[in-house]
């Protein structure tokens, strides 16, 4: 039986996709079928594995960009895409039906072979027909096909499009999957991310629904890497141009490109669009805030404090929420108004936003102003105060910032106690430098048992720090285990010659030893090595 009108007519719809790499070198080849009149497309996948571009050639020998990819599957080798179709091209694409019933084993189907001036179409046979995927036909041929041809289509005798073809890895046969599945791929928030997708730079459709399209924004932003958030901020803006999602996004891609200007203009776009007006004004707002403080641009200078407070109170005056006014007290202690951004961390505290974050921040402004030291450990009580014992991480940052705010204002007991609630949570996360710190502040605190404990800790987590042992050694004599010191004081002089503290307190104990001579010579010793407790201690026992 030879092809149908239908088949004939049908191959109009088939294309030859061409893939490029990033530098624009020439990737892959593959084939594929237009589906719908606006550019929506079915082809082979492995195509796109590594590309950063893409564009199809139709029947007629036009050319089409590929703009996003809906949907993959690698076991499949099947794609579902979309290219960009200006307006006045809409009608002169040729879609395809999708074959709705499958045909049975022994009957006639046509595959198309790729051609502008004549495609070529062979009849081929399915031996076999399975089922994948609730029940859809797979057709599998025991007949030979070029594996260049991936993607060509299969079509019915109506000019029905069963499938794509997908040639064999192992075997000479030849297989279609039925359309109806790639047909039925969809994207989501997460579809970027999924690990097929992740095989190809291609940009991916944002999804239809709104909350799925932030989803997708937030999976991608932030990722200097990916340039096609760009592609992403410009569909979710097109799709939703009345929220400020995607004009925040499109902004942040320009600023981290150090494009300021160009997102000025989109945010003050937003601002004239959105609905919620206080969004984009607080969205616009953050994105000032961050590039003060993190660019190293100075050449553009439109974006001020100043700027960002006017844009933030404008975001209040719509919508007075507690998130603002927080936001708005780190501008303020920025700029070094301490009063007003204490107050309003203060004020923030009486909302629901009430935090551990609001309190440290009231404190850090009352350290800027000098106030006394008991007005900032109320705030920092406070801000520990937000946590429920026993505490969890979430409470380990401010028990260490108000610990090491105690030690350094001699409060060394309460430093250590702290230290200790720290140590409690962070447990084998903890390092060297950490033990130490709280070592030196039960020294101060004259808690020597635990201090020692404390060293050992340092010097187990850090074994290779010299300083770790002199202080050990030290801390030995100056609680009267000389012995035990010149040890620790000897194994530091034999694992680090060239440190003096070691050799100093080595002649430490041994003047306190009685051996005062051998102890002044060690002491000489430690001096030449650069030790500056050596020349103090020698002053006093020379006497």
């Amino acid at each position: 039986m030879a092809q149908s009108s239908a088949v004939k007519k049908a191959a109009k719809s088939m294309f030859k996709l061409t893939t490029f790499d990033a530098n624009g070198n020439l990737l892959h080849t593959g084939y594929g079928a237009f589906v719908d009149a606006n550019g929506t497309c079915l082809a082979t996948w492995e195509a796109f594995i590594g590309a950063s571009k893409a564009n199809i050639i139709d029947a007629q020998g036009r050319k089409y960009d590929v703009d996003c990819l809906i949907g993959a599957n690698e076991i499949y080798n099947v794609s579902k895409f979309k290219v960009v179709v200006p307006e006045e091209k809409k009608m002169a694409i040729t879609p395809i039906t999708i074959a709705q019933t499958k045909i049975d084993a022994g009957s006639d189907s046509w595959l198309i072979e790729y051609d502008i001036k004549t495609p070529i179409i062979k009849k081929y046979q399915p031996s076999k027909v399975e089922s994948f995927q609730n029940d859809l036909p797979y057709y599998i041929y025991e007949q030979t096909a070029s594996d260049e041809l991936a993607g060509s289509p299969f079509l019915n005798n109506n000019g029905e499009l069963l499938g794509l073809m997908q040639p064999a890895k192992k075997r000479t046969d030849v297989y279609c999957p039925s359309a109806q599945y790639a047909m039925s791929m969809t994207v989501s928030g997460f579809t970027s991310k999924q690990a097929t997708m992740r095989l190809t730079q291609m940009r991916v459709a944002l999804p239809d629904d709104f909350d799925q399209a932030v989803v997708a924004l937030f999976m991608n932003q932030g990722n200097k890497a990916n340039d096609n958030i760009l592609g992403m901020a410009d569909e979710f803006i097109s799709k939703f141009p009345t929220a400020s999602e995607g004009y925040n996004s499109k902004a942040l891609y320009l600023t981290d490109k150090g494009q300021f200007a160009e997102a000025a203009k989109v945010m003050e776009e937003g601002i004239e669009k959105c609905e919620k007006k206080d969004e984009p004004h607080f969205d616009y707002s953050k994105l000032i805030f961050n590039k003060l403080l993190y660019s190293n641009d100075s050449t553009y200078t439109d974006w001020t404090l100043d700027k960002a407070i006017a844009e933030v109170d404008s975001a209040m005056g719509v919508n007075p929420l507690p998130v603002y006014n927080l936001h708005k007290g780190k501008i303020l202690y920025t700029a070094k108004r301490y009063d007003e951004a204490y107050n309003i961390f203060l004020d923030v505290t009486k909302t629901n936003m009430r935090s551990a974050e609001c309190f440290y921040n009231a404190s850090l402004c009352l350290q800027a102003n000098d106030a006394p030291k008991e007005k900032v450990i109320e705030m920092l009580d406070s801000a520990v105060a937000c946590y429920p014992q026993p505490y969890k991480a979430d409470a380990a940052p401010y028990l260490m910032i108000r610990g090491k705010y105690l030690d350094d204002n001699g409060m060394y007991r309460k430093a250590a106690a702290d230290y200790n609630e720290y140590e409690k949570i962070m447990g084998q996360m903890l390092n060297g430098k950490f033990f130490y710190l709280k070592e030196q502040a039960e020294l101060k605190a004259k808690l020597y048992q635990q201090a020692l404990d404390d060293i050992d800790k340092a010097i187990t987590l850090t074994p290779d720090e010299q300083l770790y042992y002199a202080e050990k050694a030290m801390l030995q004599v100056r609680v009267n285990k000389l012995d035990e010191g010149m040890t620790t004081a000897q194994l530091c002089m034999t694992r680090f010659p060239e440190y003096g503290d070691g050799h100093a307190v080595y002649g430490l104990a041994q003047i306190l030893k009685g051996k005062k001579k051998e102890g002044m010579a060690t002491l000489e010793k430690a001096k030449e090595l650069g030790s500056e407790m050596a020349e103090p201690l020698m002053e006093k026992y020379s006497k």
